[in-house]
């Protein structure tokens, strides 16, 4: 899922609103049910909401925060340049909004994020016309089924490798080394295992511009580590094909054969289905280890788990086995790690993403006692769909309840860590307004443009953590360090070290 964060500067407007002309030519526009607003009287605009409203509390985080206060779930955001761009974090809101992709397109962000990834322009314009429809439909093929089993397989294999090389006894800031190995395993396994190591520094540098390079104006840094990696993902593709992984293969040759992309352009694809399996994942996987050495009670509990369902498969199998299968690892097998995850992806996860609205149109919020409140869009609006503000259990208790005694709230975080939520007895459910349901937990989104990597994410993060308990344990942890309040936005970025010492299980 790609995360864009609006910040509101001259130039990226322009960038945007020459963006939105283009799809507004490219794309048919349609009328459909609630958004027709034709036949509808119209509901008031979105409020605008002058910045100066709100003080600057320094931060991402506490500026929406603020604003979210003030405005509440949605709300059109006037920046000091004069442009604007609605954030939309109400449930009924989002269903409206993502249910109906004839109203509400992500194709532009292909049209200015292109250079991202070194994607020409050709080619940004045919991913946002159809191409991106066919990569996500594509992608979900790939990143499925026994194809998905192939490429855990070689995760596994490589975090092994990764593991094999940690030198154990020396103290070190583990929340780093863990997502460089993270990292390291995710694109070895995508590639090769001569995928040159060392990258991960350059690779964050690269990571954290995306908004520049939309703006057309990356610092110079950022292009130099993108065409490092450009160059490396190449040399991979045209020197070891063969040894690459079934999605980079089949990728590959449906972009050149069946769309006639171009061999850079399809090689560039490729390194913006890298750059999303490799942004986030590491990310995961380091804070839920991170979380574990806060409570030793807890991965004990796990030891347990996974030794338990071991012994249960008939013929014992080793943990590596289990962390390589991916249907082994699911949530009726092993429902403690999987509460884990879930509930790292709610607390330490603060996932949007964006559409473009094509013409004028009207969503459904939720008012009080679960009224609906419609509220009217303007064509080439730019909306941030905030599906993490429907995962907060201090903002939406009426779906996430506290209970008294239960979760930690660690330092930094906005709310209490607590795994239990996601037993049977407390997962949350969809609820019903008017004969439809709307959705409460969406850590990948949800309807045509879901996340197509959602399940190997999963077995990524799960994989990796079973895969560290069972060959190291740790002692002198540090404190659980804080989230990056300026960079509130996908899997958090970490402000701390996290100083820790790991040993080999005896």
């Amino acid at each position: 899922m790609i995360d864009l964060r609006i910040d509101g500067t001259s130039v990226w407007i322009a960038a945007v609103a020459a963006a939105v002309a283009v799809v507004l030519l490219l794309f048919k526009q349609k009328s459909r049910g609630i958004t027709d607003t034709a036949s509808l009287q119209r509901p008031p605009l979105v409020d605008e909401s002058p910045e100066t409203g709100v003080p600057d509390q320094g931060n991402v985080r506490d500026n929406w925060l603020a604003r979210r206060k003030r405005y509440g779930n949605v709300f059109r955001m006037v920046e000091p340049t004069g442009g604007s761009g609605v954030y939309v974090g109400d449930a009924l809101a989002l269903k409206d909004v993502i249910e109906q992709p004839e109203h509400f397109d992500i194709g532009p962000l292909h049209i200015f994020a292109a250079p991202m990834w070194g994607i020409s322009e050709t080619t940004g314009n045919w991913l946002a016309r159809e191409g991106g429809g066919i990569n996500v439909k594509h992608s979900s093929h790939l990143f499925s089924g026994s194809r998905l089993a192939s490429l855990q397989q070689r995760f596994v294999d490589a975090v092994q490798r990764q593991f094999e090389r940690m030198q154990p006894g020396a103290t070190s800031d583990l929340f780093q080394q863990l997502r460089v190995c993270f990292f390291q395993s995710t694109v070895e396994a995508l590639f090769t295992k001569s995928f040159p190591e060392g990258q991960y520094a350059s690779f964050c540098i690269w990571d954290a511009e995306l908004n520049a390079f939309s703006r057309g104006c990356p610092p110079p840094e950022a292009l130099t580590a993108r065409d490092s990696f450009f160059n490396i993902v190449l040399q991979q593709i045209d020197e070891h094909l063969s040894e690459c992984s079934l999605q980079v293969r089949e990728l590959m040759a449906d972009l050149e054969q069946k769309h006639g992309v171009s061999h850079r352009d399809a090689v560039a694809i490729c390194v913006r289905t890298t750059w999303l399996g490799s942004t986030q994942s590491p990310l995961s996987g380091a804070w839920i280890i991170s979380l574990l050495l806060q409570q030793p009670n807890m991965v004990q509990r796990l030891r347990t788990e996974i030794d338990t369902f071991r012994k249960s498969t008939g013929a014992p199998k080793t943990v590596g086995e289990i962390a390589a299968n991916p249907d082994l690892l699911k949530g009726d097998n092993l429902p403690l790690l999987d509460n884990i995850v879930n509930e790292v992806l709610r607390v330490y996860s603060a996932q949007n993403v964006p559409r473009f609205c094509l013409q004028d149109a009207v969503v459904r919020t939720l008012g009080p006692n679960n009224t609906i409140v419609p509220m009217q869009l303007k064509q080439g609006d730019v909306l941030q769909l905030l599906f993490w503000n429907v995962h907060d259990s201090q903002h939406n208790p009426q779906w996430w309840p506290e209970q008294q005694g239960k979760g930690i709230k660690y330092n930094g975080a906005l709310e209490p860590f607590d795994e239990t939520r996601f037993e049977t007895d407390r997962r949350p459910a969809p609820f019903k307004i008017g004969g439809e349901t709307v959705r409460t937990w969406t850590p990948f989104g949800f309807g045509m443009r879901v996340c197509p990597g959602r399940y190997w994410a999963v077995a990524e993060i799960k994989a990796f953590c079973l895969l560290f308990l069972d060959r190291f344990d740790v002692s002198s942890a540090g404190p659980m360090p804080r989230p990056d309040p300026q960079r509130w936005i996908g899997v958090l970025n970490v402000l701390d070290p996290l100083p820790a010492t790991v040993s080999l299980r005896a």
